[in-house]
């Protein structure tokens, strides 16, 4: 047994003796279920993850009970509609993939400024609580989990447009997801989709493409909920915790929900991208995939690249080159 399986064994022990610590033995099990799904032909039942769904909600709902609400508004103009990237070492620390992605948002930002965000320059935007950026250093809280806090601290002060750093942008992004009070990916709820019962968002939204309005009551509420939780809790109950806190928030107000409505259907094919990135060129499915009418496709930096000769879809993305050689203009 390698080094690199025994890290993955210790780990997955480790998240269980902690789940049964803080939380429970049931949502112990349901989370080593989803650990082997994820590494083996083993599938979780649909069953078992709304019931994770329903354990981690009731935690929630009984320790964190504020209902959301706008802030007393003293922020940017409404007019102000940045788009928000965040690589937390800086852009020239940037893997290869991340770096051509960003390249693709500033390519079709559409007018918009692009604002990375580092850990150089975050301090120039939103103040981080001393609790959270200790627990950042020492380890406690997750450079994700760290994301989402610094994701909905921006939103709720400005505005504008997050995007994960690992998102391809195929077109120029409309200007409509700017004029709307919230917007995120939302899905057609399809049950058949595999996609549907692994998150509680059951593909109402996505986390990696989000927006509004500054000061939306979503925004405030999910941000003060990561805030509190990640200073006095000793472990995380999910990794998919700030979708149930945004759960949580369309529960409490009927404004969010509303919002959420009025958001159309949209980039249903956003996660199918990274299954053709080391296809050989040309692909007929990539080309599919390009013209489809989704426009963000999330990807992943961490898969490892084959050993081919071929010329391939990912050399095509690093070199700046898919879209024109897919006729699709940028």
């Amino acid at each position: 047994m390698g080094v690199e399986t025994l890290n993955k064994v210790f780990k997955i022990a480790k998240k269980f003796y902690t789940d049964i610590r803080y939380y429970s033995f049931q949502l112990a099990c349901i989370h080593l279920g989803e650990t082997f799904s994820r590494y083996t032909k083993f599938n979780l039942a649909d069953k078992y993850y709304l019931k994770k769904d329903k354990i981690v909600l009731n935690y929630l709902r009984t320790r964190y009970t504020n209902s959301p609400k706008q802030d007393v508004y003293g922020g940017v103009p409404k007019i102000y509609q940045p788009i928000w990237v965040f690589w937390y070492q800086g852009e020239e620390q940037m893997p290869k993939l991340v770096s051509a992605c960003l390249k693709s948002v500033r390519n079709n930002a559409n007018g918009h400024e692009v604002i990375l965000i580092s850990k150089e320059n975050m301090n120039n935007y939103i103040e981080i609580p001393d609790v959270i950026r200790d627990r950042v250093e020492s380890k406690k809280i997750s450079m994700a989990q760290y994301s989402d806090i610094i994701r909905m601290c921006l939103l709720a002060e400005y505005g504008g447009l997050w995007i994960d750093a690992t998102v391809l942008v195929t077109q120029l992004i409309p200007q409509y997801i700017f004029e709307l009070p919230l917007f995120t990916i939302k899905n057609s709820p399809n049950q058949e989709d595999p996609l549907y019962f692994i998150s509680v968002s059951h593909l109402r939204w996505t986390t990696y493409v989000m927006g509004g309005e500054p000061n939306n009551a979503l925004f405030t509420f999910v941000r003060d909920l990561l805030i509190e939780y990640n200073s006095v809790e000793n472990a995380l109950i999910d990794y998919l915790l700030i979708d149930y806190a945004i759960e949580l928030a369309i529960e409490k107000n009927s404004s969010i929900s509303d919002d959420m409505i009025k958001i159309p259907i949209n980039n249903q094919l956003k996660e199918e991208f990274v299954h053709r990135l080391f296809s050989v060129y040309p692909d007929c499915k990539t080309k599919e995939l390009l013209q489809s009418g989704t426009i963000f496709f999330k990807l992943s930096y961490k898969k490892v690249a084959p050993k081919v000769i071929e010329k391939n879809n990912y050399q095509l993305l690093v070199d700046g080159d898919l879209c024109q050689a897919y006729n699709m203009g940028n």
